[in-house]
């Protein structure tokens, strides 16, 4: 994936990002919370592409979490990432299909909607061209949570 980083706030890419998430949501009768350090300092990242992101991941648990349900994305700052989670109380994904959740035009079988099967696996280039780490963690009938990080700039 072609990166372009910049010193970025990454406050403002957030907002930015699930401005239109929460229209969305909203129409969903989900609620969506974020729970985020006061202060994170600026990121050298490519905005564009975080913002791509955040939007694959949590249109993914729009997607997947039932009417009324909760989207949180919690985000926890140490000394060397910011480490995002975004966990949803939908159908939740089988150990068996964990796996593939990364692979190029994998989908869950429970899908409601199609795509092309995608986003994750670009959601997971994005991160790794930004030297952070990707994964999830799921379990039938309790949700899943999504979890990435994105390396802090050095001063």
């Amino acid at each position: 994936f072609e990166i372009h980083k910049r010193l970025e706030k990454f406050d403002e890419i957030l907002e930015s990002s699930l401005r239109n998430l929460r229209v969305l949501a909203d129409v969903n009768g989900q609620s969506l919370f974020v729970e985020k350090p006061e202060k994170i300092p600026p990121i050298e990242l490519d905005a564009g592409r975080i913002e791509q992101v955040l939007s694959n991941i949590v249109g993914n648990a729009i997607k997947f979490t039932p009417k009324n349900g909760h989207i949180k994305l919690k985000l926890k700052l140490s000394d060397q990432e910011l480490l995002i989670a975004v966990s949803d109380d939908g159908p939740g994904i089988a150990s068996d299909q964990l796996l593939k959740i990364f692979d190029k035009f994998w989908q869950a079988p429970s899908a409601k909607q199609f795509g092309m099967g995608l986003g994750m696996t670009i959601a997971k280039g994005i991160i790794l061209a930004h030297g952070g780490r990707i994964w999830v963690q799921s379990e039938l009938g309790k949700g899943t949570k999504f979890y990435f990080t994105i390396t802090l700039s050095k001063t």
